[in-house]
């Protein structure tokens, strides 16, 4: 475990300074490229470039109807199982269930999700609403 967390302490620290941007570098594309960091395929492929503006975002997560679902398919393509209990690196989906506007995803560090936002990541308290294991 205690590998693990080093692992993604280094990998959080290098992603932070990537600026935040809905074509290549918000809260899901960043689930998708720390799979791809152990291991995985890209599940993101098709999304990548797609969102230009939060609006796009929006359209995109509601047409998926819900980021949990949007995030499951590309979990799916990645060859990401689905988890019932989070372990450090487990990627989710958080937020309320009945608002997609509140929805994000995050990697647990052993303690917390890690968000990526606008401001780098930070740690968001959240009902989980569906997780992965990395």
């Amino acid at each position: 475990m205690a590998t693990c967390l080093i692992k993604l302490e280094n990998w959080l620290q290098e992603r932070a300074q990537v600026p935040f941007d809905y074509e290549h570098n918000n809260c899901a594309i960043a689930l998708a490229d720390w799979a791809v960091a152990n291991g995985y395929r890209d599940g993101a492929a098709t999304y990548r470039g797609w969102c230009k503006s939060e609006q796009d975002m929006v359209a995109l997560v509601r047409s998926y109807g819900g980021l949990s679902v949007l995030v499951g398919f590309c979990a799916q393509k990645a060859g990401l199982v689905e988890a019932r209990q989070r372990q450090i690196g487990t990627i989710g989906v958080i937020g309320a269930r009945s608002n997609l506007l509140l929805q994000w995803g995050g990697i647990w560090d052993g303690s917390r999700w890690q968000v990526h936002g606008k401001e780098g990541f930070a740690p968001v308290f959240a009902p989980v609403l569906k997780m992965w294991s990395v």
